[in-house]
């Protein structure tokens, strides 16, 4: 496991939340729904992988189609890589493969009560250029 990290943040996570925000702004973007779906999954070997998908995902009705692959991809995001503790409850991820190829570190706190896991990153760079943005995701012990 890697050092200083709480063994209970090792384990599979169901998303219960997600949300984006923009920094000095109060408006609140909940990316994938009120009920998003997917999960997120810490190795005592350092390792992380999530995938999150839109409550509001539909299947296609026949062949799949371009379109379809568009929707979906605007509906998910995953990414996986190692992870590391900075100290406390605070961890940087290291994406080396993700959905839309944005690869850089993102540097979260972390909070656990019971078995609900908050997490918040750092303000990052919006990739669009927009003002920087951060995220807090919220989780339930899966196992």
């Amino acid at each position: 496991m890697t050092d200083d990290v709480p063994s209970q943040f090792i384990g599979v996570w169901k998303l219960v939340s997600f949300e984006r925000r923009q920094v000095g702004v109060e408006t609140v973007v909940k990316t994938y729904g009120e009920h998003p779906k997917g999960y997120r999954i810490h190795t005592t070997g350092g390792r992380m992988i999530y995938m999150f998908f839109a409550e509001d995902r539909k299947a296609s009705v026949g062949a799949v189609t371009d379109a379809d692959r568009i929707a979906w991809s605007k509906t998910m995001a995953s990414a996986a890589g190692p992870f590391e503790s900075i100290g406390g409850n605070r961890v940087v991820f290291y994406p080396e493969v993700s959905a839309v190829q944005y690869l850089q570190p993102i540097t979260s706190g972390f909070e656990i009560k019971g078995n609900d896991l908050t997490m918040t990153s750092d303000p990052i760079k919006d990739p669009t250029g927009g003002p920087d943005l951060y995220f807090r995701s919220t989780y339930v012990r899966a196992e």
